[in-house]
């Protein structure tokens, strides 16, 4: 019955919670998700285009869409709801090396930032990720610069395919690179507005924060 199937995706939850962190903060509030959908878009912030209209009054509160996240304790199994502070926390742990050019380091605070401030307006958590991937072209084109890089390496796949050939980018990595290219153009050219929850943008900071590091040690 429904009883039975919400106990056994909490009993699921806990066992998966030491293998991956964000599945603690992406499981959907469902209490709040309903009551959020039943009500007309008017009363919850939301129009029919789907995201928060922003006010003179509300602009400092919560994006409603910030309600259907809960988060799971580790040392008593409670589930409760994720505050803003909790995903700032999350947002804060990836960091750029003092190695990295200061024009990338201000791109990536720039995109960490807008995380940041998701809580209250969400679509800022798609902006975020897009700006993240403008970061990774940035630091790419910052260590060919330093390596000297020929006039002709111009885009940023000739950048990536000329790191690779400095055996500075592994051709297993190479996969993630090109396909963060393929992003960065996808979202450079947009037919409609995408929105993506923040713990996969969460994940997407961490492993860019780790490549870029990468990239300049």
């Amino acid at each position: 019955d429904e009883h039975c199937r919400w106990s056994g995706e909490l009993t699921s939850l806990r066992e998966n919670l030491s293998k991956n962190r964000f599945a603690t903060v992406t499981q959907i509030n469902r209490g709040a998700a309903l009551s959020m959908f039943r009500l007309p878009y008017h009363a919850t912030g939301l129009m029919s285009l789907g995201i928060k209209v922003l006010t003179t009054e509300n602009w400092l509160q919560p994006d409603p869409a910030s309600a259907i996240f809960s988060k799971l304790s580790y040392s008593d199994g409670s589930i409760s709801p994720m505050s803003g502070e909790d995903w700032v926390e999350q947002f804060l742990e990836p960091s750029l090396t003092a190695k990295i050019p200061d024009d990338v380091r201000k791109l990536f605070e720039v995109a960490r930032g807008a995380l940041a401030y998701g809580y209250f307006f969400y679509p800022l958590y798609t902006l975020a990720s897009e700006q993240l991937f403008r970061v990774v072209e940035c630091a790419v084109s910052a260590k060919c610069d330093i390596l000297g890089a020929p006039k002709r390496v111009k885009r940023f796949k000739d950048k990536i395919d000329f790191l690779l050939g400095k055996n500075i980018i592994s051709r297993q990595d190479f996969i993630w690179w090109d396909a963060i290219r393929n992003f960065r153009n996808l979202v450079s050219h947009p037919q409609q507005q995408n929105i993506l929850p923040p713990g996969a943008v969460a994940t997407t900071l961490s492993r860019i924060a780790e490549e870029i590091n990468g990239l300049f040690e």
